[in-house]
């Protein structure tokens, strides 16, 4: 979770933006606007008019290049409500031939009134009073907010004039959240895509609700979930996640939530279509999401990497670096000295049963990591060697010194894992399933893990000592020296 939301040395970032704020940093739009006073459809004479105002809290799409900055568009489809003494009527065509930042919107009916109550209920809608945030919403591009119309973005206003023209300036009555993701290692990144964001509140965020000019109010029970699918483009299974910075013209995602106070834990799934594993980062966010508002909320996605790692064959010289070392030299270690190489400041026997009996080992299926710009998940979190009462390297948790004493160790000595992660992992260390070295192939990765101990056993030849651990067992026992683990300390 700290991963998340780190950005120089802070937690995470929330920037919200209010509408007032908004409005004054869009207000370059209402030039434009205030120039196009005769629309582009012929028909003024023959309709009722009703013209979008000048603000740009108007529009129904935004686009933005930076934090803070934006522009709103009405697009295609798009259509209005009227309530004409009682009876809401839906506009029957209107200026909009694209994307645009003005619109007209036309009606059959007289309008003998001096004011209105216009409603938005998003695009093709079928019902003036009546809209649904969607559960599941869909992105098609980086920093685009076309989905708004259809995901439950809406708006309501009072439209004044006379003589067959009506102006209006809509005030939208749903919160937005804008998820800027990085990924702080650049090598990573450039492997590695965002293809979906999962938000799950303390209170519901969407469903279906009533629309009037206080805002909204549910209609029923709704859902405390929404997903968003960022689709990438070509081939990419997502949005690419090669900046080290924020950048949202790079991944900038959206999605529209029902307002209010919220308590959100954001899980932001990433891939590697290389490895393909896919898995999830999480952060948690308590605010104020407020109507007609954007929160911009930072996304740290950079998981812990473990790219130079030391495989080799037990206490080699030299690690495999990316291939095969057969750098083993039986001839230096003779029963019961231990490991004087790469291997020496390996935890000992009596320590690795110590984790095993007393570390609460507890598998983590979901936990992302990195070695070789690639992206990998799973592993094991073990207890801290200074939270482990009675901790020590002379003997194991029963009173032996398996370093001169050990039995044939075949079957080993194991235990059974927690199925899922500590609630708290403070006082924890994780080891990765990294899978281990069978000559120049690497195995298994992301299924076992494989560590050498510093100890050799009581054998006519020198047999090392090993914790291998993957769902559902963790276990100390001996190893054919000539295979490729992974070095590790005491932690």
């Amino acid at each position: 979770m700290e991963r998340v939301n780190k950005q120089k040395g802070t937690m995470k970032t929330i920037k919200l933006i209010s509408a007032t704020a908004m409005l004054l940093m869009l207000a370059a739009c209402a030039n434009e606007d205030t120039s196009k006073d005769n629309g582009t459809i012929g028909q003024d004479k023959a309709l009722t008019t009703f013209t979008s105002g000048d603000e740009p809290s108007s529009r129904t799409s935004m686009d933005r290049t930076a934090t803070g900055e934006g522009k709103f568009f009405w697009t295609v489809d798009d259509n209005i409500w009227v309530n004409n003494g009682g009876t809401s009527e839906s506009s029957s065509s209107s200026s909009i031939t694209g994307k645009t930042d003005y619109a007209k919107f036309y009606f059959a009916s007289t309008f003998p009134d001096g004011s209105y109550p216009v409603t938005y209920t998003g695009k093709n809608s079928t019902l003036s009073n009546e809209v649904t945030i969607a559960a599941a919403q869909t992105q098609s591009a980086p920093n685009n907010t076309d989905h708004f119309a259809t995901s439950g973005d809406c708006g309501t206003a009072t439209a004044k004039g006379a003589n067959n023209k009506f102006t209006f300036k809509l005030r939208h009555q749903a919160a937005y959240i804008c998820i800027q993701p990085r990924c702080e290692n650049a090598a990573l990144g450039a492997n590695i895509y965002l293809t979906k964001i999962v938000v799950t509140s303390n209170n519901d965020i969407a469903g279906t609700y009533d629309l009037t000019s206080t805002g909204l109010t549910p209609k029923s029970s709704g859902t405390k979930t929404i997903t968003l699918t960022t689709q990438g483009a070509g081939t990419d299974p997502g949005f690419r996640l090669n900046n080290t910075t924020t950048d949202i013209t790079r991944n900038g995602s959206y999605l529209v939530i029902a307002p209010g106070t919220h308590t959100l834990k954001i899980d932001c799934y990433l891939k590697d279509p290389t490895t393909e594993v896919e898995g999830f980062i999480s952060q948690t966010v308590s605010t104020t999401f407020a109507v007609n508002t954007v929160t911009d909320i930072t996304a740290n996605l950079t998981p812990t990497d473990y790219g130079s790692p030391l495989y080799c064959q037990w206490d080699a010289t030299i690690p495999y670096t990316n291939g095969f070392a057969n750098e083993y030299n039986p001839a230096a270690h003779t029963y019961p000295a231990q490991a004087s190489n790469l291997c020496k400041d390996c935890p000992n026997i009596n320590q690795a049963m110590w984790y095993i009996e007393r570390g609460n080992p507890s598998w983590d299926a979901d936990l992302l990591w990195s070695q070789w710009n690639h992206l990998y998940k799973s592993g094991i979190w073990l207890k801290k060697s200074s939270e482990i009462s009675g901790f020590t390297d002379a003997t194991a948790p029963n009173g032996i010194d398996y370093r001169v004493n050990a039995p044939y160790l075949w079957n080993g000595i194991q235990a059974t894992p927690n199925p899922t992660r500590p609630t708290d992992t403070t006082g924890y260390f994780f080891l990765p399933s990294a899978g281990y070295w069978i000559f120049d192939t690497l195995h298994e990765v992301g299924t076992v893990g494989q560590y050498w101990t510093s100890s050799t056993l009581n054998r006519s030849s020198v047999i090392p000592a090993v914790l291998v651990f993957y769902q559902g067992v963790i276990r100390v026992f001996e190893q054919n020296p000539l295979l490729g683990g992974r070095t590790w300390t005491v932690r």
